[in-house]
This record gives structure tokens, C-alpha cells and sequence, in this order.
């Protein structure tokens, strides 16, 4: 096999990334699209030169198809990629690969028993700072401190748009579950998962049930401590990722990305100095870093590559859980105000879940 075949479901939103990333990839082929919108499904498939299905399980009744990109919403995600990897495809999934990270346990499980692969899109991770940052944390030798605020701007318009939106029900979260998954990826991906969390979300300026803002307190496991925060009531918005170690110091905010490295490091003066105010020399540093490669093209080449080679895809759905778990705390912790420990306990989450969605419904 040189080239994976596509089928792509969902083609609205996103799903337009999906289906020129399966046409762009050099080891993609975009060979058939399902939509319920069947004035869309046919305009895409024209354009495309595809087969198109209203049902995307005709779909993954095709030879022809050895992939299936899911670009629906969320809540779909589950049960669309078990049936898909139940018939043989493997598959890659948007953001966020699931609602819960039962889930996500589900999707996981499924793909170890079918021996299908799951990827799961964080095309995030394929930007030239993204990778460079990876690059240059281990540099900073023990990390202590980190932190981590996404901010931007949703209108009420933007949930407005779809009836999933903005729910307990359907989309299952806010800004956590929608805007923020990249965010949660690229943190853990670079500092690594926490082992507890004490964390408060607020709906402050939108007319939802659920949350349009969120901060957390982490603590990981070599007692580090960590500030994570993200929202949609920002304007202008707000990037930055800051990591402390005891070698050096990162900051990755909208103006660039510095680095620090004290001299001596900071060990090494605070035991040795002799002065009592002073600090060790440090400056900063702007760090060149290459842009990225193309996005979701780049994450669909990468996922086909891995097919072809036989290796795991490079966001595996092992990998892909853990921002699900991550939001998934943060909320467990801020409505039964107490601190969470990871791995989150399933059972408990599930079911807070299910009460919001009662006292949603009322």
C-alpha cells in the first residue's frame, strides 16, 4: 500500500480541513464523504469527484475505503469510530476524541481488540514552536513551576449556531471540551500529566449552562507545581505557556518564545552564594523556530505514513485520552469543590455528568 483511502464523515466545519488534507496528503487519497445533509453530501462529492453516503455505515461498507476521518461533533465520536474500527477501517478522529474518558476507554479498548489503528487530530503538535518548545524543555532541567492561559472570544451567536452547543446534553462541557483540547494536548504533551487537581469554572458572560471559563491549580508527581486557565470572554486574547526548571526558564506567549539559563544554575548559587540579595546571571533569549508544516495535511500525512509503515499513529487514542481526563478533572474538581486525583475516577465523573444533565433538562 503507498496511499491510505479516505473516507471522511462530516463535512461541514471541519470536515472541509478533513477532506483537503485527504486530498493534499502525498500518502492520501480522498475516495468517499457521508453527510446527512444530502445538498451538501452531493454538491462535496461533485466537487471532489467522490462517492458521497447520507449514512456513513454504508460507507464503511466500501473495499475501497481503509480509513475514516471522523469530523463530527464530539458526541458522535464513540460510537462512529468502535463501528468503524468494528468494520475493519482504522481510524482518525477530531478533537476531542470523546465527551468522557470512559469513554475514551471505550474507543481504546475498541482498537485493541480490532487491531485498528486510532489517531487523534492535534495538528497543534506539528507547529515549528510547538515542537521546538518540546525540544528545549528537557534543557531546563527539574521542572517546579508552570503554567498555561488560552483566552479568546466566543460570541452568543457562535452558540446559537447548532442546538449542541453550549450543552450538558449534546456537547458535554464548554470551553474545556471545545476550544480548549488543543491547549490541554500541547501542555501535558510538554510538561507532562498532573497527579492532582483543584480547579473552578464559571459561566460569566454567555447565556449557557455550561462553562465559559475555567482555571486549576496541579501538582505533579516530582511536586511541582502548576496554573492552568483558559476562556472565551477574552478580548484581545491571550497565549502563554511559561516552564520553570532549576536550569533554565521558558516562555512561549504572542510576542515569541524566550529562554533563560541562569549561570550558575539555580542549585548551584543558592547553595554557594555568599551575598544576601543577589541572583545568578540570567538573560533572555528570543528562540527562531520553524512555522508549521500545514495543519490537519500534515496530521493526515503523518497518520497515513503510520498506516503504511505499520507504526502507531504519532497522537495514538492512548495519547489522545489524556486531554479528556485532564477536562474532565478540572470540572470534577470545581463541582464537587475538592481536589481530584489522576487517573480520574470514571464512575464518579459519568455520573456528575449525568446530574448536570438532569438539572439542565429542568
Amino acid at each position: 500500500m503507498d496511499k491510505v483511502r479516505f473516507g471522511v464523515v462530516g463535512i461541514k466545519g471541519v470536515g472541509r480541513n478533513h477532506i483537503t488534507a485527504a486530498k493534499e496528503g502525498a500518502a492520501c487519497e480522498l475516495v468517499a464523504i457521508a453527510e446527512i445533509d444530502e445538498e451538501a453530501a452531493k454538491k462535496a462529492a461533485e466537487e471532489h469527484g467522490v462517492r458521497y453516503f447520507l449514512d456513513y455505515h454504508e460507507m464503511l461498507k466500501m473495499d475501497e475505503v481503509d480509513a475514516v476521518a471522523l469530523a463530527t461533533p464530539h458526541p458522535l465520536h464513540k460510537e462512529m469510530a468502535i463501528a468503524a474500527m468494528q468494520a475493519g477501517k482504522d481510524v482518525l478522529v477530531e478533537k476531542p476524541m470523546s465527551v468522557t474518558v470512559s469513554e475514551a476507554d471505550e474507543m481504546v479498548e475498541a482498537s485493541r481488540e480490532t487491531k485498528r489503528k486510532l489517531g487523534v487530530v492535534f495538528q497543534h503538535r506539528t507547529f515549528g514552536r510547538n515542537q521546538t518548545i518540546k525540544k528545549l524543555i528537557p534543557e531546563l532541567g527539574e521542572i517546579y513551576r508552570t503554567v498555561s492561559v488560552s483566552s479568546g472570544m466566543r460570541a452568543m451567536s457562535y452558540y446559537k449556531s447548532a442546538p449542541w452547543r453550549g450543552t450538558w446534553k449534546d456537547e458535554g462541557g464548554g470551553v474545556l471540551i471545545n476550544q480548549a483540547p488543543h491547549q490541554l494536548d500541547i501542555f501535558q504533551w510538554q510538561v507532562g500529566m498532573p497527579r492532582r487537581v483543584l480547579a473552578w469554572t464559571r459561566t460569566l458572560r454567555h447565556d449557557i449552562t455550561v462553562e465559559d471559563l475555567a482555571s486549576a491549580l496541579l501538582e505533579y508527581e516530582n511536586g511541582a507545581v502548576g496554573y492552568l486557565h483558559t476562556n472565551v470572554i477574552d478580548a484581545p486574547g491571550r497565549s502563554l505557556l511559561e516552564v520553570c526548571g532549576n536550569r533554565g526558564f521558558l516562555i512561549s506567549d504572542n510576542f515569541g518564545l524566550r529562554v533563560a539559563r541562569p549561570q550558575p544554575t539555580l542549585d548551584e548559587y543558592i547553595q554557594a552564594a555568599t551575598g544576601k540579595f543577589g541572583r545568578p546571571e540570567a538573560k533572555w533569549e528570543e528562540v527562531e523556530f520553524e512555522q508549521s508544516r500545514g495543519r490537519h495535511t500534515a496530521v493526515f500525512e503523518d497518520f497515513a505514513r503510520a498506516l503504511i509503515e505499520g507504526k502507531e499513529p504519532p497522537v495514538s487514542a492512548e495519547e489522545g485520552r489524556k486531554s479528556v481526563e485532564l477536562m474532565n478533572a478540572i470540572i470534577l474538581s470545581s463541582k464537587r469543590e475538592k481536589v481530584v486525583e489522576l487517573p480520574v475516577d470514571r464512575e464518579e465523573y459519568d455520573g456528575l455528568l449525568a446530574e448536570l444533565r438532569e438539572q439542565e433538562a429542568k
